[in-house]
């Protein structure tokens, strides 16, 4: 349950358009649907998502009075997320992203 707030609190409609974007841009250097797509292609966007997921919601945990008073009803201004459980998630997933691209890009 603690994951799924925490994409709700990332905005999924926008970490679509992101990876819309990061694909979009890929395709030009390494076409993705003629096979050349490889892992560190989709890596490369999976950790795009991650590090974006990771942002946005850090930006819900900083942003939390403001949205209390303009009657926010997303996961950590309405407290359904405590601040702990999102910061948590968000570190993990910063570390994982930037560990991970390491590995990725050699």
């Amino acid at each position: 349950m603690v994951l799924y707030r925490c994409l709700l609190e990332a905005r999924p409609p926008v970490q679509g358009i992101f990876l819309l974007r990061f694909l979009a841009g890929a395709s030009f250097a390494n076409p993705i649907f003629s096979g050349g797509a490889g892992v560190e292609l989709w890596g490369g966007a999976a950790l795009c998502v991650c590090a974006t997921l990771s942002v946005y919601i850090i930006n819900g945990v900083m942003d939390i009075e403001e949205d209390r008073v303009n009657g926010s009803s997303r996961p950590v201004a309405s407290g359904k997320l405590t601040v702990g459980q999102a910061t948590g998630v968000a570190v993990g997933l910063a570390v994982l992203s930037v560990a991970c691209s390491f590995l990725l890009g050699g």
